[in-house]
């Protein structure tokens, strides 16, 4: 007899007998469904229930999964997830009871915090998931919360024979549209599908409405809603029996070309040599895509690998990068005869006066090594926790200007750094005025703020 699970579905029976081979657990136990031949999961609110707590705000009218379970929430996700996988990739079949509620949120634990001092703001980022497409693996299906009894069953399918004989049991709370499931069940207008099946790896997804509602039965008839629930669980073991019957193909069967069939296969082989030629041409512009990723650090990163990329723009731009002793500067720089020095941050919020001051430190370094005074340049890459279009605060402060200003310090976004060697690819020939303008600016660089010449945010 082939075991079965029951994950977070409505079946609430608690199985004694050990010859049933039956076990009723939470979505969020540790027990692995590899452990067994057929396994059906409730895609409903009791998997939101596990992790959401009651005194937890709704967010955009979505149950807000309580901090300390969210991360519990993300990783028995993914661990049901590889699991669903890892199970129709060796042929089983996984059966899902589709519910009434899929979508939630849950917190990301990352976090960015504009302003300072007392009008600091910690903003706590949330995301959302719906859980029945993530479960399914199918993007791109639509589920519409929606209860009822009365359906049309299609004739001749996989599932033709096990819903001829539950048809009494059957009620749905969603129905769905997806190309990638054959349609079993559908509501009376033939348009939206209740139940479905569609082939994964090696084995089969199949969507099921609710069957037996317990809410039906009263006290007296717990013994009968038990009998039907038995019933119903025996002819998925036999609907998983009639799915999983194969027959081989042998390996020479591939061999043979029928005569009608001629013509398709030199138009499929001749199809498949375009393909590959397409795949090199994509690989090639892929690899460039790739390559060009290196300068996206500019607009998120911090540290060494902030460094290192402001490094490698210099030095294509045509700088000398000049030898520069430990905890010195961050980047000495030498164009023609002209001498730079330059502080590089990655802030999560604005640059401050404390970021001037350290680079007028190097500068004063710089000078009693070279005995050269060189332009002070402070380079940051601030809110980098934010997408660009909402990085609407002050890079640099009012507070600060008259240091910097005062030191003949040129300060300068990492964007805008970007933005200036985007437009350099198409025009080497304005790197000589661009320098001559960060020489003298003495303050914020006003030039190449209009980031969206040179990048576009898509969703």
């Amino acid at each position: 007899m082939k075991s079965i699970v029951l994950v977070s579905t409505n079946f609430d029976i608690v199985y004694k007998d050990a010859e049933a081979k039956i076990d009723n657990i939470n979505f969020s136990d540790k027990t692995s469904l590899l452990d067994y031949d057929i396994v059906v999961i409730g895609i409903n609110r009791k998997i939101i229930y596990e992790y959401y707590s009651y005194s937890t705000k709704q967010f955009n009218g979505y149950k807000l999964i309580d901090e300390y379970k969210s991360r519990d929430f993300i990783n028995d996700l993914e661990r049901r997830k590889v699991e669903i996988n890892s199970l129709l990739a060796t042929g089983k079949n996984v059966y899902f009871i589709l519910g009434d509620e899929f979508k939630c949120v849950y917190h990301t634990y990352e976090q960015s915090v504009s302003g300072t001092g007392k009008n600091a703001r910690t903003t706590n980022y949330v995301d959302e998931i719906d859980i029945a497409k993530y479960l399914l693996n199918e993007e791109k299906i639509k589920i519409i919360s929606s209860e009822g009894k009365n359906v049309d069953i299609i004739p001749n399918t996989k599932l033709s024979e096990f819903i001829r004989n539950v048809k009494q049991f059957i009620y749905y709370k969603s129905y769905f549209n997806c190309k990638s499931f054959e349609p079993v069940i559908t509501t009376t207008n033939a348009v939206n599908i209740i139940s479905g099946i569609a082939k994964s790896y090696k084995g089969y997804k199949v969507i099921l409405p609710e069957l037996v509602n317990q809410a039906s039965y009263d006290k007296k008839r717990q013994n009968e809603y038990l009998d039907d629930v038995e019933f119903v669980l025996q002819n998925i073991r036999t609907l998983d029996d009639s799915l999983s019957q194969k027959c081989e193909i042998p390996l020479w069967v591939n061999n043979c070309i029928l005569s009608n069939e001629k013509s398709d296969v030199l138009e499929i082989d001749k199809i498949e040599k375009q393909i590959q030629k397409l795949i090199t041409i994509k690989n090639k512009v892929q690899l460039t895509i790739d390559n060009n990723f290196k300068y996206k650090k500019l607009l998120y990163s911090s540290g060494t690998e902030l460094e290192d990329i402001t490094k490698t723009i210099f030095q294509e731009l045509g700088f000398e990068i000049l030898p520069s002793k430990p905890n010195r500067s961050d980047i000495n720089l030498k164009y023609a005869d002209k001498y730079f020095v330059c502080e590089i941050k990655g802030l999560t919020k604005s640059a401050g006066e404390k970021n001037s001051n350290q680079l007028q430190k190097w500068e004063t370094e710089f000078f009693d090594d070279y005995e050269i005074h060189p332009k002070q340049i402070l380079i940051v890459n601030t809110f980098r926790n934010l997408p660009l279009n909402e990085r609407v605060e002050d890079s640099f402060p009012i507070q600060m200007l008259p240091y910097a200003t005062k030191k003949e310090q040129c300060l300068i976004t990492t964007t805008q750094l970007l933005c200036f060697y985007l437009n350099w690819l198409e025009n080497n020939d304005i790197l000589e005025s661009f320098i001559d303008k960060i020489i003298s600016t003495n303050g914020i660089l006003d030039e190449y703020n209009d980031w969206e010449k040179y990048i576009e945010e898509t969703n």
